[in-house]
């Protein structure tokens, strides 16, 4: 018998999330976040669709979805087109020694804004920045 892990783990995540939707709906949320940096499931096309579709019978307000790390835009999951808004988490090391100085970590930054801006226009979609951080280490 084979167990398809990838419809249990979505039915019981969907349930969870159209729980979160309807108690967003009822408040009044701005915005809702399906999830952050599950990369493993990400290039589970159907599964997350058909999350989006459930989740729009029960919350009115725009969905997201946090992107972080490098994006390959080869691959960019279909279902990243259903949201209305695209979030990325900004928590990638900038630094490529210990102890670089601001002007030898700029053009690294620079790059990932042009991966950030690139996403949006490849999407068609407002960009949100949902997360931004640094890594407790020397020379993040």
């Amino acid at each position: 018998i084979e167990i398809d892990y990838w419809s249990q783990w979505f039915r019981s995540y969907t349930a969870a999330m159209v729980n979160y939707g309807r108690l967003a709906q009822r408040a009044g949320a701005e915005l809702l976040c399906l999830g952050a940096e599950m990369d493993g499931t990400v290039q589970q096309n159907a599964h997350w669709s058909k999350l989006i579709d459930e989740m729009r019978r029960v919350y009115a307000g725009p969905l997201a979805y946090e992107v972080h790390g490098a994006i390959d835009f080869d691959h960019l999951p279909a279902w990243y087109r259903k949201l209305d808004i695209v979030g990325y988490s900004f928590y990638r090391p900038v630094a490529t020694k210990p102890g670089a100085t601001n002007e030898e970590m700029k053009p690294v930054i620079e790059a990932q804004v042009a991966d950030m801006k690139r996403l949006a226009e490849t999407l068609g979609k407002p960009l949100l920045l949902t997360e931004s951080g640094a890594m407790s280490r020397k020379g993040a």
